[in-house]
């Protein structure tokens, strides 16, 4: 009993409790109304990840589909994609543009046809009427599945050519007999989807000549291309007013029979389609020319270019 008495408590051990308590109820009201010190708490109190941390500089790569969104405020993600998950934006910011290619004078010959299978994107195929081969020309291009138009020949200011007579439309020719010819050379060719001019200086700048192909046109349920050989032409205007489909050509690709003119010319197309969301050449029944197509088609696909047929250019909006 009286060692029991004469045991006191440490005056130490008192004090430290009471440190301990004091610290305690601080910490508990920190933890209550300080949110950063609540934070710090949660993260420090967890366990440490089972694989290495990875930081800022050594980020993992993120792999991003083709409908994947590229994040703009996340550079330091984006900058660490492996170059083939990334995919290329086209330089008109995502907008596609078209490309519609006329391919003219065919007729003489069919030794080209094989282009028109081995160029698998649409281009357009316009037959001269009544030549040895614009049958067999026709044919061709229908089993390729390419747009037939029918390249009517027409009247220029200066031609040294010799044609057969009533092969061109004149502007000294009745309107009746302008209609007769035209409608003759539609009927040989049922499977023409619309017609472009060739030559046709001197008609495509006559408004009677032009009203009377528009009637026509506009009754058959065709196109009408204007192959742009004035800049005096009425067609624009006429087409509007006699409600017949209408396009015009932006480049011809091939004035300068060459492989570098040709391959400038498809450039300048892309440049003028980019810039405005369309454009539309012309080209010829070369072998040079529609090899510089065949070739060129992947990288129009690569630029965000897509060939089209000039039904198809003429109802983009």
């Amino acid at each position: 009993m009286t060692a029991r008495r004469n045991k006191r408590i440490d005056p130490k051990n008192f004090i430290i409790a009471a440190l301990i308590f004091i610290v305690g109820i601080e910490s508990y009201f920190l933890y209550q109304s300080n949110e950063n010190f609540r934070e710090f708490f949660i993260h420090s109190s967890k366990s440490a990840p089972l694989s290495k941390k990875i930081t800022k500089k050594e980020r993992a790569p993120v792999e991003r589909s083709a409908f994947t969104p590229v994040i703009e405020d996340e550079p330091e993600v984006i900058a660490r994609v492996p170059a083939a998950a990334v995919p290329k934006k086209n330089s008109t910011d995502g907008k596609k543009a078209f490309i519609a290619i006329v391919i003219d004078d065919w007729g003489y010959s069919t030794k080209n046809c094989q282009y028109l299978r081995e160029i698998k994107s649409p281009i357009s195929v316009a037959v001269l009427p009544d030549l040895p081969h614009s049958g067999d020309v026709m044919q061709c291009a229908h089993e390729a599945g390419k747009e037939i138009m029918l390249h009517l020949p027409m009247e220029a200011h200066n031609n040294s050519d010799e044609y057969p007579p009533d092969y061109l439309l004149k502007t000294n020719m009745s309107p009746i007999k302008v209609d007769h010819l035209l409608s003759n050379i539609l009927d040989k060719m049922p499977l023409v989807a619309g017609v472009n001019n060739h030559m046709g200086s001197k008609a495509t700048e006559d408004k009677i000549m032009m009203s009377t192909v528009f009637k026509q046109l506009k009754h058959r349920g065709l196109f009408f291309m204007d192959s742009r050989v004035t800049s005096k032409s009425v067609c624009a205007p006429l087409a509007r007013q006699s409600g017949v489909p209408f396009a015009s050509r932006d480049v011809f690709l091939d004035n300068v029979n060459e492989p570098t003119a040709v391959q400038k010319r498809l450039a300048d197309l892309v440049k003028i389609a980019k810039k405005r969301g369309k454009a539309l050449a012309i080209g010829h029944d070369r072998a040079l020319t529609l090899q510089a197509i065949k070739e060129s088609v992947p990288t129009f696909k690569d630029q965000g270019i897509e060939l089209v047929t000039v039904k198809e250019y003429i109802n983009l909006k």
